[in-house]
């Protein structure tokens, strides 16, 4: 007779935790979809950082060429104003020696 009683009791253990059972399945099939969706972000974050990290580069690089760039106009502009300066030189002694020439004329 023990063992009806503790059968007994086990069946209606059972029975009373079926319920329990079904939530707690219930709950791991919601965390596994929730981690699925975790996954799939991880995922989606990884190639935002990944071209994060791109586009960091290209900007680093952009702004060195921007630097080289601007060394470089610097330079022409520079180079222009000395032959402005050189040409306006090289009129005024045209004008001078015209003068002259037509003086001596």
């Amino acid at each position: 007779m023990n063992t009806e009683i503790i059968e007994a009791l086990r069946l209606v253990i059972k029975e009373e935790l079926a319920p329990v059972h079904q939530r707690l399945d219930k709950m791991d099939e919601r965390l596994d979809k929730m981690d699925a969706r975790l996954d799939k972000m991880d995922a989606r974050l990884d190639k935002m950082e990944n071209k994060l990290d791109a586009v960091t580069d290209q900007v680093v690089r952009n702004s060195e060429q921007i630097h080289e760039l601007k060394e470089m106009v610097q330079s022409v502009q520079a180079t222009q104003q000395r032959h402005e300066l050189t040409l306006d030189i090289l009129s005024r002694r045209s004008i001078d020696q015209e003068a002259e020439i037509r003086r001596i004329k």
